[in-house]
């Protein structure tokens, strides 16, 4: 009888151990805290129309709905259509006008040049890929969960989030349990690329092909000068742009080019590109030359959709 008296309070405590909740703990993988990437949209559909033969520069406006950096733009056109970019970057590529970073809400533009060619007419596409770089808001770390019939030791069952200073951890309730919660950190930088199609006019060129801009010089009699005559394109580039005198010459005038050449080139390129100006140098000898004004004939000569060949004149005063 004294040993059954033994064994109930045992069986008791065995009894109420086995009534706790078990104790249970889920790992759970870091997930994203962000939220999807930067919304990155061309807002032009189409350029500004160029002529055949022109080159110029064009643009193309951006906008963001977050920040971005790191901004690249090229630009593939079709095979006759030649690219280039600003010098800035190396030729290689071009960024946005402020720098290379797009604001979130706001807007800017991407510039390059297109040679169009003579043989070019009504619209065509180019295709604009820039690529750029965003931090997304992260991601969680590992966090753990776990179920038990916890309680203070001094309070009782708890309900409700709290935090414990004392650890990395919070609890909540009723006696149920309590949670790591992880950290949402920042994630590394992502490339992303984009692509936008925007359409090119292609309209016929109105005007003259250039413009002399020179029509007079003066000249010391009893010497030889440089004289620069100057032009200026109209809207098509002209390749090969040469000037000689033409005939007949006034008597006792003599006309020379740079290089002892047979004509004279333009000073800074082969080509008079569209509406920019530039000269040719003509030496106007005028040792055996009375003081007078005499008009000096030129023959101008340039390649457009064809080689071109037009007169041109300018009157030298020997004083």
């Amino acid at each position: 009888m004294p040993v059954r008296n033994r064994v109930r309070p045992v069986l008791v405590v065995l009894v109420a151990a086995l009534m706790l909740p078990a104790w249970t703990a889920t790992a759970h993988a870091a997930v994203t805290c962000g939220g999807t990437g930067p919304n990155v949209r061309a807002l032009t559909p189409a350029t500004a129309p160029l002529s055949p033969g022109q080159s110029g520069w064009l643009s193309a406006v951006w906008t963001a709905d977050r920040g971005v950096s790191d901004w690249s733009t090229k630009v593939t056109a079709p095979a006759d259509v030649k690219v280039t970019y600003p010098t800035t970057r190396g030729g290689g590529d071009t960024s946005l006008y402020g720098n290379s970073i797009l604001v979130g809400g706001t807007k800017d533009l991407t510039a390059f040049r297109l040679n169009v060619p003579y043989t070019r007419s009504g619209v065509f596409p180019v295709t604009l890929t820039t690529t750029y770089t965003y931090v997304d808001a992260g991601t969680t770390s590992n966090w753990w969960s776990g179920y038990q019939g916890w309680q203070s030791a001094n309070q009782g069952p708890q309900s409700g989030w709290q935090d414990q200073s004392d650890a990395d951890h919070d609890y909540w309730g009723n006696g149920r349990g309590y949670q790591y919660p992880g950290n949402c950190v920042p994630a590394a930088p992502v490339t992303q690329t984009v692509t936008a199609t925007v359409l090119v006019p292609v309209v016929p060129a109105s005007g003259a092909a250039f413009t002399q801009t020179t029509t007079r010089a003066s000249v010391k009699a009893g010497t030889a000068s440089w004289v620069n005559v100057g032009f200026t394109g109209g809207t098509g580039d002209l390749a090969d742009f040469a000037v000689a005198a033409g005939t007949p010459l006034p008597a006792g005038v003599l006309v020379g080019y740079p290089g002892d050449r047979a004509s004279a080139g333009l000073a800074g390129d082969a080509s008079l590109v569209g509406e920019a100006s530039d000269y040719v140098a003509l030496r106007f000898d005028a040792t055996k030359v009375p003081v007078g004004s005499y008009l000096i004939p030129l023959v101008i000569r340039y390649t457009a959709a064809l080689p071109v060949s037009v007169l041109g004149k300018i009157t030298v005063d020997v004083s």
